[in-house]
């Protein structure tokens, strides 16, 4: 779906700030408040905006974020759609994608152990592994989220995950709400939580400035907007370009992520392009860059995405 520069410039700014109200929006991008409060209506309804979420460091509570590829044998339509919803329903489940390239479904899982993981892959196995050739499993030590450029912005800011310090309990029930519905009023907050809406405020600035919440951004749908979601694992030869490769992320405004895992390969990153020949101009580009410094490199592309969250409910699962 085609969008105006209106809209475009809006989606920008609620990528960066999915809590800005509609009168700074409007004074940012230079149109009335009804118009933005229109436009914006628009494009949730349209699901180009899928929601409005706070991006919180999991860390920061405890848990840990595992990747997990999964390719299939012997199945059939059926059976495939049913594995699929067996990690769409799973309540630990983060990201499910059914994907082509180097895995079928590409899942991220969290967890508060190695043996909580262990013991649902157990019980994955056990359920299907007749219909499993292959599973792939690595610990994210870090997860990089860049800013939608592409949409039209030039910010090269970035989030990193997998860095802050637990925090105590009393915070969980507000990051819960807030994790949510990033767009949701002080006010409403703070009845639901019992608090003045000085007190959540104050709470929510203190969660800001420990980077337990990193930012608020708008769950925008890649594939309304006519664009394909590849992730590129990059084997090298010299490991040394590493640094470089980070600042090519840091300013290519079709990165979306970048993924340092343990047991995962050297360099990892995705993007959001408008086809698999952009996507590939940006291989052919990698490799021109870097003559001989790259071994090898393998890919999939997100089919269909099944499930995307960004936090697991908190107030259940919480313990120090």
């Amino acid at each position: 779906m085609k969008l105006d520069k209106t809209d475009m410039r809006i989606l920008t700014e609620l990528d960066k700030d999915a809590r800005i109200t509609f009168s700074q929006l409007a004074k940012r991008i230079k149109v009335s408040r009804d118009v933005v409060q229109y436009r914006v209506g628009q494009l949730e309804r349209k699901g180009i905006i899928g929601g409005y979420y706070a991006l919180i460091d999991h860390a920061a509570l405890g848990y840990l974020l595992v990747r997990l590829y999964v390719n299939f044998k012997n199945t059939t339509p059926e059976i495939e759609k049913e594995m699929i919803k067996y990690f769409a329903d799973m309540p630990n489940s983060l990201t499910v994608y059914e994907t082509e390239g180097q895995c079928d479904i590409a899942c991220g899982i969290f967890v508060k152990s190695h043996k909580e993981f262990n013991n649902i892959l157990e019980a994955t196995m056990i359920k299907y592994r007749k219909y499993i050739s292959h599973v792939q499993v690595n610990v994210m030590v870090e997860l990089l989220h860049y800013l939608k450029n592409y949409l039209g912005g030039k910010d090269e800011s970035f989030f990193n995950i997998g860095v802050s310090k637990i925090k105590g309990e009393d915070d969980v029930e507000l990051l819960d709400l807030i994790s949510s519905n990033a767009r949701m009023p002080l006010a409403q907050i703070g009845q639901k939580l019992g608090m003045s809406i000085n007190t959540t405020k104050y709470k929510l600035r203190r969660l800001e400035k420990d980077k337990i919440i990193l930012c608020y951004r708008a769950k925008i749908n890649h594939e309304k907007i006519g664009y394909e979601y590849y992730k590129v694992d990059l084997d090298l030869e010299d490991s040394s370009i590493i640094n470089s490769l980070r600042e090519f992320c840091r300013s290519h405004p079709n990165v979306t992520y970048e993924d340092r895992a343990f047991g995962g390969s050297d360099f990892e990153f995705d993007v959001e392009v408008e086809s698999y020949d952009d996507f590939i101009k940006i291989i052919n580009q990698l490799k021109m860059m870097f003559p001989e410094k790259i071994r090898n490199w393998k890919y999939y592309k997100a089919k269909k995405v099944h499930k995307l969250k960004y936090m697991v409910s908190l107030k259940d699962s919480f313990s120090l």
